[in-house]
């Protein structure tokens, strides 16, 4: 071997030692794989590179050696310094939602009614804005300064709530107000024509709207590891940003035990009439507009158990999942058609994202609307979790922290999601997955906290069904 050819392989092997130690230093930091096949592969690591360091200390002449060396050295060097960088770069985008899920994103309009020839904030005469007085005035506040900065002559006044002003708007008694978007879905409950027939106000040349950040305490619950937990999926029923308090319409408790490898999905109607936690009693998909914080405590105090961590989902981020998840497979217990067109028939079906949405969204089509909603979700998600937990999602289970980076607003930090995937690519257990839904009585005209004075339909929760669930978690919990 020729000097110069003797300091590039020299050079070549070092450059590749230090690469493949970045690589099993990211591997071992974050836990990635269990103890076994991660002890396995840093082994054969060394074993590769001790086998070209001898090459390398020996100068082989043969050149068919020498070129053979250098390109597995290339290779190898690519590739652990590629998976170095993806599996670091993935963690630290995931890590990096972590820390988006402690804000809520909430957005404010000035808005008025679509055959008013007002169409920017400028063009107002000295006209009065209202807004609701249970708004957060800190954030009313922020719009009041914007909208002066572009009219002095403009006027706010404290109105009595969202729903009461937006009725108001439409019958012409105002002409303008501030409206919280979280709240738009609460209007439309009421009056379904609301979207056609309001439009924003432009308020400066840049915006139509205003999207405030706001943050909120982290409430996750941390356990140990091996120990059970709570998981609460809520949805919301629209493409809205996964970071905006919007109604909760899936809500659905999951108690997951991995020591006796039991997993408890409790549903819980989207019209139970709860009490919100601080507030006052509504139905539960109210509770989603004041925050997750809220949500999350009033599932916790009706069920009297501890929410270790959420996952936040919409219409967009379930269609993804399932996509990438390659589709999923349930039991449809009654052939139906869905409003968008789609016909399900009984027995066991392939859905794939679009029509996985359509089957969970339905209700319309059945007798007790909700409730056989609340069951489709459950089986779906039952579906999603199975399918996640296989062999061949596992093993590309960087791909899957993507998939949950891109699509699920969550506190659920990295070294859980590891713990349960490398649990299960070790031990591959059969998941026991049991479901149980709360089951109530349809009420028209109970006293609403977000909506007063409306006759709105609420389900009154059967006191023995809550009680049952409660006794189920503490079991899954358990280990019983």
């Amino acid at each position: 071997m020729t000097r110069k050819k003797s300091l590039f392989i020299n050079l070549l092997y070092l450059i590749a030692t230090i690469v493949a130690g970045l690589f099993i230093a990211v591997l071992s930091l974050n836990n990635l794989l269990p103890d076994k096949y991660r002890y396995g592969l840093i082994a054969i690591i060394i074993l590769f590179y001790l086998i070209f360091g001898i090459l390398v200390i020996k100068k082989p002449e043969s050149t068919k050696v020498f070129y053979i060396s250098s390109f597995l050295l290339s290779v190898a060097t690519i590739v652990f310094a590629f998976g170095a960088y993806y599996i670091q770069n993935t963690y630290s985008k995931y890590n990096s939602r972590l820390n988006d899920s402690k804000k809520e994103i909430l957005e404010y309009a000035v808005i008025t009614r679509k055959d008013n020839p007002v169409n920017s904030v400028e063009e107002l005469k000295g006209d009065t804005i209202y807004y609701d007085k249970t708004d957060k005035e800190s954030e009313i506040q922020i719009i009041e300064e914007e909208v002066l900065k572009n009219n002095k002559s403009v006027k706010f006044q404290e109105g009595e709530n969202t729903i009461d002003l937006a009725l108001e708007l439409l019958d012409k008694k105002i002409d303008y107000m501030i409206l919280n978007k979280s709240k738009l879905a609460m209007i439309v409950e009421h009056s379904r024509d609301f979207e056609s027939k309001h439009k924003v106000l432009a308020v400066n040349k840049k915006d139509n709207s205003f999207k405030l950040k706001r943050n909120i305490e982290d409430i996750s619950k941390g356990v140990d590891s091996g120990d059970s937990f709570n998981i609460f999926v809520t949805g919301s029923d629209t493409r809205s940003s996964l970071y905006e308090n919007t109604r909760s319409d899936v809500n659905l408790l999951v108690t997951i035990n991995p020591k006796t490898h039991k997993i408890l999905i409790t549903s819980l109607p989207r019209d139970s009439y709860v009490q919100m936690t601080g507030l006052g009693k509504d139905k539960l998909t109210h509770a989603g507009t004041y925050g997750i914080k809220t949500l999350v405590s009033t599932v916790e105090n009706l069920l009297e158990t501890d929410i270790n961590y959420y996952a936040k989902v919409n219409f967009s981020s379930f269609e993804e999942i399932i996509d990438i998840l390659g589709g999923v497979s349930v039991n449809n217990e009654h052939a139906f058609r869905s409003i968008d067109g789609d016909f399900y028939q009984k027995g066991e079906i392939e859905l794939t994202g679009r029509r996985a949405l359509n089957f969970v969204r339905e209700r319309k089509a059945f007798a007790d609307g909700d409730f056989a909603r609340g069951r489709h979700q459950m089986l779906v998600l039952e579906a999603m979790m199975k399918k996640a937990m296989s062999p061949s999602i596992l093993l590309n289970y960087n791909s899957l922290l993507d998939v949950v980076l891109s699509n699920v607003n969550t506190n659920l930090p990295t070294n859980k999601i590891t713990e349960m995937i490398n649990t299960q690519i070790d031990k591959m257990p059969t998941w026991d997955i049991k479901q149980y839904q709360l089951q109530g009585e349809p009420v028209i005209g109970l006293p609403s906290y977000a909506m007063p004075g409306f006759n709105l339909s609420m389900v009154q929760l059967s006191f023995d069904y809550v009680e049952e669930s409660k006794e189920l978690i503490k079991a899954t919990l358990r280990g019983n």
